[in-house]
């Protein structure tokens, strides 16, 4: 049960989804450390969620996750916020949830997340398209 971070070596790499060395009893512990991080000596690990984003409450309905976001948070529709609900879909994988339903986001949709349905949450990170 760990949170989930961007790692990039450097500017010509591709940014990929890595877990938290620490691990989480709560998944609200986890998307708080999302927030700060918990290996300040790597600067490639980076956050994932930003700093703005509050939570008013989590709530567990069968294997979904129901996140509620405070009134204070305003989410938008930018590559910022795009990685913050994949890697909190990514971590709820972790918590061995199925989908997750987010609640007062004030937006309908981030990139291709569509927020006013329940999301399944992915397989595993860093996907590879074999399309193309």
């Amino acid at each position: 049960k760990r949170a989930m971070y961007s790692y990039q070596y450097d500017h010509t790499t591709p940014e990929l989804y890595v877990p938290s060395i620490n691990r989480y009893e709560h998944i609200s512990e986890a998307f708080e450390a999302m927030k700060f991080g918990d290996d300040p000596e790597n600067a490639a690990i980076r956050t994932t969620i930003p700093t703005s984003v509050q939570f008013a409450h989590f709530e567990e309905l069968d294997q979904q996750l129901i996140v509620t976001f405070s009134a204070e948070t305003v989410l938008e529709n930018t590559k910022q916020f795009k990685k913050a609900i994949e890697a909190m879909l990514l971590t709820a994988r972790e918590f061995d949830y199925k989908s997750v339903q987010f609640k007062n986001g004030k937006i309908d949709k981030i990139g291709s997340f569509d927020l006013k349905n329940e999301i399944e949450v992915p397989v595993a990170p860093n996907m590879i398209d074999s399309s193309q």
